[in-house]
């Protein structure tokens, strides 16, 4: 184990002793592109989500898996998105081993 390693809490070494490889403004950058990614996946999934309740002759048993990656979208669009945007901004990760679960 060299001078720039530790021991973390699971008996694993961690390098870089605990701390990000990457500088804040790296962190910013994929925070920032995380965000972007998140509203457009948001706003494009709200949009599918509405066209099928607008127009009935969409709802095929076909179309009812596009339906389910819709709804399966917002859910990382909305939660693992700004999990990880901000543990970015923080430059590590903010919500422990049972936010990583």
């Amino acid at each position: 184990m060299g001078m720039d390693s530790v021991v973390n809490s699971s008996g694993d070494v961690a390098p870089y002793g605990g701390k990000s490889a990457f500088s804040q403004t790296e962190h910013n950058i994929v925070a920032g592109y995380l965000i972007t990614a998140g509203v457009i996946s948001l706003a494009s999934n709200i949009i599918v989500l509405l066209m099928f309740v607008k127009f009935r002759e969409l709802r095929t048993a076909t179309n009812f898996i596009i339906i389910n990656l819709a709804f399966t979208d917002i859910g990382v669009a909305g939660i693992g998105y700004p999990m990880s945007a901000a543990s970015d901004i923080h430059g590590n990760w903010k919500f422990g081993y049972t936010g990583c679960q």
